[in-house]
């Protein structure tokens, strides 16, 4: 059964605007989607050249280029990359307050979602850094663990 709502001219400007930012964010996606796409022809096509050469194959390697922020990581990858760009030690609460400036929609004044995403967040950095992948932890001063990159403490 078809049900029929009448708006009024606000409800309409309001779910035009909704529709042009969601067409917004679908042509910035897009756009991002485009480069990633030329991005992997750009390997593709020496691997494919490469078939049947003589000559064994080199790739250039982009450890130079700037990795930027991506909502896609895994929480693991959004903490390393933070940790990355301020370069020191942050608790589980900072790092999710900086993923929060990145990702608003995330917590959208919802504390309990903040809190269920911090927690899940101090899990997964937790099992990494008690299992010695990728971070470490160390107590601060009010006693409250601090995560690293284990890339930043010496070789024992």
């Amino acid at each position: 059964m078809k049900r029929q709502i009448t708006l009024d001219d606000s409800q309409i400007r309001e779910l035009i605007e909704f529709y042009e930012n969601k067409k917004e964010a679908l042509m910035k996606k897009m756009v991002e989607l485009n480069k990633q796409i030329k991005d992997v022809d750009a390997l593709l096509t020496p691997l494919e050249d490469s078939i049947d050469d003589s000559e064994p194959l080199k790739l250039q390697t982009f450890e130079d280029e700037e990795i930027t922020y991506n909502p896609n990581f895994s929480k693991a990858k959004k903490a390393a990359w933070i940790l990355n760009e301020v370069g020191h030690e942050l608790t589980v609460n900072v790092i999710a307050e900086v993923i929060g400036d990145f990702e608003p929609h995330l917590f959208l004044n919802d504390e309990e979602a903040k809190r269920e995403y911090i927690t899940q967040l101090s899990s997964t950095l937790g099992t990494k850094a008690k299992n010695h992948k990728q971070f470490y932890r160390i107590k601060n001063e009010e006693n409250i663990y601090e995560y690293g990159l284990l890339e930043w403490r010496e070789p024992n």
